[in-house]
């Protein structure tokens, strides 16, 4: 079933990317924090492709015609192509956006009022 392969890949990715799954997910069960080496964003990426092959390769078991199969289908061959281009790396230029805020948006989500408690969490 599709929302099965769907939830199986959700929890793949988050064990790989355990920050955004806080930030963007609100998932309160994860141990340790994203790798953003080279490594990891390969990790992520041969995921993705591993997952697209699955879900090509289902026939009848995953509905090609739901909006579900075609929304993961364009999720995971952009990320393929984002990898591919290099363009992951570039994030970790991003003092907004990059990898050191996603882990300090974790801290605060995973921890509620942690700002409260830390003198100068909040001047990041």
């Amino acid at each position: 079933m599709i929302e099965d392969f769907a939830d199986r890949l959700l929890r793949d990715m988050a064990s790989l990317d355990p920050c955004t799954a806080v930030v963007d997910a609100g998932e309160q069960d994860v141990d340790g924090l994203t790798d953003y080496s080279p490594e990891g964003h390969q990790a992520r990426a041969d995921l993705a492709a591993r997952a697209l092959r699955e879900l090509e390769s289902s026939g009848d078991a995953l509905p090609a015609a739901s909006p579900l199969h075609a929304h993961l289908a364009e999720r995971l061959h952009t990320r393929i192509a984002f990898h591919d281009a290099g363009e992951d790396l570039r994030e970790l230029h991003a003092a907004a956006t990059g990898p050191l805020q996603l882990i300090r948006q974790a801290v605060g989500a995973a921890v509620p009022g942690a700002a409260g408690r830390s003198p100068g969490y909040g001047r990041w």
